[in-house]
């Protein structure tokens, strides 16, 4: 299939670590994303990047994120922000608790899958997990069906 030419194309560029990108951050970030997953990303934000900013709402501005996404059996979601330092990943989670924190008065099934996102700093990384089962997902996804009135 073409998505498997493309796929091995991307690996080879990946493993040689010319030709793709000359940013170190990218190529570290490349490095740590979970390439075997069915969907996987990385990147690296520039100092102006428009995204990057508005993160600083959090109190701090990341410099690159990977992640990856499974359906095996459910959702398996996995993302990784980086950050200059240490304390600033710890910042970023202390943060992003308290938004989560906010949502004790959502519905059940909000307050349900917010309880299910696993929130870590692991050195210089803010680390974003979250794992469904198959019957967890087909739950949103009827729940998204009524809230959006059956609109396919």
């Amino acid at each position: 299939a073409a998505s498997d030419v493309y796929k091995r194309q991307l690996q080879a560029r990946l493993d040689k670590k010319d030709g793709l990108s000359t940013n170190a951050t990218f190529t570290v970030m490349a490095d740590r994303a979970t390439r075997t997953a069915p969907v996987w990303f990385a990147g690296a934000f520039a100092k102006d990047s428009k995204t990057a900013q508005g993160m600083n709402s959090l109190g701090q501005q990341p410099t690159g994120l990977f992640g990856s996404i499974g359906f095996e059996d459910g959702l398996e979601l996995a993302i990784g922000l980086e950050y200059v330092d240490d304390k600033l990943a710890s910042e970023a989670v202390a943060s992003v608790k308290a938004l989560m924190g906010m949502a004790a008065g959502a519905p059940p099934p909000v307050k349900d899958l917010i309880s299910k996102v696993a929130l870590k700093s692991e050195g210089s990384t803010m680390t974003i997990n979250l794992s469904l089962t198959q019957a967890e997902v087909e739950g949103l996804s009827s729940m998204a069906d009524a809230m959006l009135g059956g609109a396919k």
